[in-house]
């Protein structure tokens, strides 16, 4: 178990993308949370379904297969067809060409959002936008996890040091 902001959440251990050895075993229980919570949602990047493939919440992913019933369009130039109750994205704004850009779009596209992604892998610069954000640490080797508020000490996480993927994870919710 870990907390984020006060509620206690289950690790996702589960064998695809290896979440029980990376980031993604704190950021998938708090983004299944969220869409649990709101369900109507444009999710940017094609994570949750991988993990919950019932699920059929509006889906934006660049590089996603096809036969996913997504849009494959680039979140930088997407305009949504409608307005969501909430986005979500799932350590996808470090992929893109502008990450700082992607948060703005991402935040405008719903009232409510929630962005994810590890410190270390592109997308620090995110860091100076003016978002609330939280940040959870990876503490052990075994990949346990906690809350921090420190934005100054987030800083100094790499990414694949001192443990393998990512060591800092933002997220970046007004939920």
């Amino acid at each position: 178990m870990f907390k984020f902001n006060g509620i206690d959440y289950e690790y996702f251990d589960h064998p695809g993308n290896q979440t029980y050895a990376n980031e993604r075993r704190v950021e998938l229980p708090i983004a299944f949370a969220f869409v649990e919570k709101y369900k109507d949602i444009l999710e940017i990047g094609n994570v949750t379904r991988h993990y919950r493939r019932e699920w059929k919440h509006d889906v934006v992913d660049l590089n996603e297969n096809p036969a996913w019933p997504i849009w494959n369009k680039d979140v930088l130039t997407f305009d949504p067809p409608r307005k969501y109750l909430a986005t979500l994205s799932v350590s996808t704004i470090e992929h893109t060409e502008n990450p700082d850009l992607a948060v703005i779009r991402i935040t405008k596209f719903a009232p409510k959002y929630l962005i994810t992604f590890p410190i270390g892998h592109d997308a620090d610069s995110v860091l100076g936008l003016d978002y609330p954000m939280y940040f959870m640490v990876r503490t052990t080797e075994d990949n346990q996890w906690e809350q921090t508020m420190d934005k100054e000490a987030i800083k100094k996480y790499e990414y694949n040091k001192p443990f393998p993927y990512g060591n800092a994870v933002v997220i970046i919710t007004n939920d």
